[in-house]
């Protein structure tokens, strides 16, 4: 490996990959991230290429075809020569540059100078222009201020003969105004009595317009009357669509769980085929009776419902009763049969129902997809079939 000359060439690595990541790939051998080189293009992006200097290039071989990341890593050997060539043509690169951008500022800011000295000239041209166009104006106005003193001076004798002849007729005139102001005297009589009488007009019309404004508040007071009543009328029509909604509802529903209840196994004595869970040792008691005052209310069953009177809880499957919010000790199973008596639906499909503790009923039950959960109130509505282990009994 004398042509290593202590520099290998990593290649195939991701273009997102730093110096760090470099060293950490050669890992367990050591080099500093000064010593890594990325190989970039003339727009910088990397070429998923580098160099790394070591002491011994040989053992920087042995990491060839390893990975980094999802990626594998080529260690080729190179020469001494490549790396500085590399350097040089990126010296070179990063030379044209500065050279490129002293040359377009040097471009820019003669081209600004010369923009503004074009601009100075032309403002200094306008200038120019403008004063021109002055000294013709003020000599159009000196031959004009001519030729109206000319005039001027011809029309004098011409004012002196209007005067005397305006004179003559200025004394017509006294006469004619002294008829005149009597009239006009009589003209302001006339007008005051036509004043006083459009003032009472003006205050017939603002009665008649206030009273139209009460009218007015009157009509919009009763068109929003009418208006709510119609409202109320719509809500209630809407109020009763949907309570005649929630009957139908309620009478599908009721239906529904009695078909659900009639399809439940009966033994021949008129109840249903139910199951209940518990451990082994509570089995023992129960295989003697069920006591109402060791069960709990059935809120505790079923939050929402509020009822505090105790239920013995059973299920139309097994694997109801197997659920853990539903059975709090398992291991036994019983089948029995239940004499339901009256029932009285809690749950629907969609949420609880508003069952009040004081309603009469025997069993309270709920509709859920898997089947039908049961609270049962008196024991003497409990007979035990049979009972085994669950899930190894045998049915």
């Amino acid at each position: 490996m004398s042509t290593v000359d202590a520099f290998v060439r990593l290649r195939g690595l991701p273009n997102n990959a730093s110096e760090q990541d470099i060293v950490s790939f050669m890992l367990p051998l050591r080099c500093h991230t000064d010593e890594v080189t990325i190989i970039r293009d003339r727009h910088g992006y990397a070429t998923g290429e580098a160099f790394v200097r070591f002491n011994s290039g040989a053992e920087a071989l042995g990491r060839n075809g390893q990975r980094l990341g999802a990626y594998c890593i080529e260690v080729l050997p190179c020469w001494c020569s490549d790396y500085d060539a590399y350097v040089s043509r990126v010296n070179n690169r990063e030379k044209k540059k500065a050279l490129r951008y002293t040359v377009y500022h040097s471009l820019k800011a003669l081209k600004d100078r010369n923009t503004r000295e074009i601009a100075h000239l032309a403002q200094r041209s306008a200038i120019e222009q403008q004063h021109w166009e002055q000294m013709r104006m003020l000599e159009r106005e000196v031959d004009l201020s001519l030729r109206r003193v000319r005039d001027l001076t011809g029309n004098i004798d011409e004012l002196q003969r209007l005067q005397t002849t305006l004179t003559n007729e200025l004394q017509q005139l006294e006469g004619i105004t002294d008829a005149f102001v009597w009239k006009v005297s009589m003209q302001h009589e006339r007008n005051r009595r036509l004043r006083e009488a459009i003032q009472a007009l003006e205050n017939d019309t603002a009665m008649l317009e206030e009273r139209h404004r009460q009218l007015e508040r009157r009509h919009a007071s009763i068109t929003r009357r009418e208006q709510a009543e119609q409202d109320l009328k719509r809500a209630l029509f809407q109020r009763i669509q949907e309570l005649a909604r929630l009957k139908l509802d309620a009478l599908k529903r009721k239906e529904r769980l009695q078909r659900r209840i009639d399809a439940l196994p009966d033994p021949g004595s008129g109840a249903a085929i139910l199951f209940h869970q518990t451990d082994p040792q509570s089995a023992q008691r129960l295989r003697v009776g069920v006591d109402m005052r060791a069960c709990k209310p059935i809120s505790d069953f079923w939050s929402a419902s509020q009822i505090n009177r105790p239920g013995f809880f059973c299920a139309s499957t097994e694997e109801i009763t197997n659920d853990p919010s539903k059975a709090q000790h398992r291991g036994w199973m019983f089948k029995l049969a239940v004499r339901l008596g009256r029932v009285r639906e809690l749950q629907t499909l969609r949420g609880y129902g508003t069952l009040a503790s004081n309603d009469e009923f025997d069993s309270v039950v709920i509709q859920t997809d898997s089947g039908l959960e049961f609270a049962v109130t008196k024991s003497e509505q409990v007979t035990i079939i049979n009972d085994y282990p669950y899930p190894q009994g045998i049915r």
